[in-house]
């Protein structure tokens, strides 16, 4: 039987799985690059935080304990709303790998759909 005939003969249910088929990959694939772009901005916010907890010193001769621009209540602040902005984006991050989980691992049973 050709190609043709062969899609011509294509039942309702076939043409329907080929759909959802093609919707579901298309769907897994986007909550892929969702994930990774949350997973690539947590990676940025630690080493945005490791930058602003190295207080060194900016020279080995220098006599400052930090750099001579040092603003206390600002740097507190940025520390802190760096840290909310770390902890909001892994519980995002923790939400999304169970919605995937969810929606696009293994079933146990027919009945999951359901729920």
């Amino acid at each position: 039987m050709s190609k043709f005939k062969n899609t011509l003969t294509l039942t309702h249910k076939d043409l329907e799985a080929k759909r959802a088929l093609i919707i579901e990959e298309d769907t897994k694939a986007s909550a892929d690059d969702i994930i990774k772009v949350v997973e690539k901005d947590i990676r940025t916010l630690k080493r945005d935080l490791m930058e602003l907890e190295d207080l060194g010193k900016e020279n080995s001769t220098d006599l400052r304990p930090v750099h001579k621009d040092f603003k206390p209540q600002l740097w507190f602040e940025t520390v802190a709303n760096k840290r909310l902005e770390l902890a909001l984006l892994t519980e995002k991050l923790n939400i999304y790998k169970e919605t995937y989980q969810e929606f696009f691992g293994e079933e146990k049973s027919n009945d999951s759909i359901l729920k």
